[in-house]
């Protein structure tokens, strides 16, 4: 089950190194952080890039996390790099870790694919 239609789908949108956002993000689509979103995200799919840092809850049918989450994440499809570092409750469908990955907090299959 999808939470977006795929129509709606865009390139993906970026948010860079350098950049802080306070407040909430939402968009359709791919969006790409490598900066810092101190707020809660929902797209289609977020990408937490190495230098990325989300405190908030992310919502979206795929989350990928390579940097820092600090937050609860609601996803279908959840990966965690083994640069990942997660700290809150992961509610997925899918889920596939690396070795290395960092997690404190409890995992929560929603039985939802």
């Amino acid at each position: 089950m999808s939470w977006f239609k795929k129509e709606d789908t865009l390139n993906p949108s970026v948010i860079n190194t350098g950049v802080v956002i306070k407040g909430n993000v939402e968009g359709d689509g791919e969006l790409n952080i490598d900066g810092i979103v101190d707020g809660d995200v929902k797209a289609e799919a977020v990408i937490v890039g190495l230098n990325g840092k989300i405190v908030g809850t992310v919502k979206a049918d795929r989350v990928d996390v390579y940097g820092t989450l600090e937050g609860k994440i609601l996803a279908q499809d959840v990966f965690l790099a083994e640069t990942a570092r997660v700290i809150g409750n992961i509610h997925h469908a899918s889920l596939s870790m690396e070795p290395g990955a960092f997690v404190d907090g409890d995992f929560r299959h929603t039985g939802k694919k």
